[in-house]
């Protein structure tokens, strides 16, 4: 009900994450040259998830001051945009991250100092397509992506597919037996 937001301060209906640019942006309003405002974010819904709204508060002029509010829902386009970036930037067969984002993540760590890349090459991947056809070898590469998959998830390492070449980011030191559980297990694989 509209009515319950009269008078009640907004801060609590915008995600805490979102918090400082909307009032950095509202803040604009301050000034009495400023038209207006453009502000995004993510803003309670009354069901209590958060939705992605798109706001539009202008400066009224003539009669009462005051603002004129228009929100537009975006949160579809958001979900949309997520899932783009998200295809745009992984291996459709492995579901690992692809060279282009691999790359741009690897050029990001340098950036924070030395990092560690390890480069796996699966030998034999050539007759495995060839003995028992390409089927085989996706399976092979999905079976290994998935061992390599538990490391991303673990947060200490970033991985990345290229046809059988596939390549690791090391965020911290390992020890050989996390290395050993990924041979046997993809030793099993095939």
């Amino acid at each position: 009900d509209i009515r319950s937001l009269l008078g009640a301060g907004g801060h609590g209906l915008i995600h805490p994450d979102d918090l400082a640019p909307v009032s950095t942006e509202i803040a604009h309003l301050r000034d009495p040259h400023s038209p207006g405002v453009r502000v995004i974010g993510r803003f309670r819904h009354e069901n209590g998830s958060w939705r992605h709204l798109e706001l539009n508060v202008s400066r009224r002029t003539g009669g009462a001051c005051g603002f004129t509010l228009s929100a537009r829902d975006i949160s579809e386009r958001v979900s949309m945009e997520i899932e783009l970036r998200r295809i745009a930037s992984t291996d459709a067969l492995t579901g690992l991250q692809n060279r282009t984002a691999f790359l741009a993540l690897l050029e990001e760590r340098l950036g924070h100092g030395p990092a560690a890349v390890l480069f796996i090459d699966l030998d034999g991947f050539k007759a495995v397509n060839d003995m028992h056809g390409h089927a085989a070898g996706d399976r092979l590469l999905r079976e290994t992506a998935q061992v390599l998959r538990t490391e991303v998830e673990s947060g200490r390492a970033e991985f990345t597919a290229a046809g059988e070449l596939l390549a690791a980011q090391i965020r911290e030191q390992y020890e050989v037996p996390a290395w050993s559980r990924f041979t046997t297990a993809t030793a099993s694989a095939t």
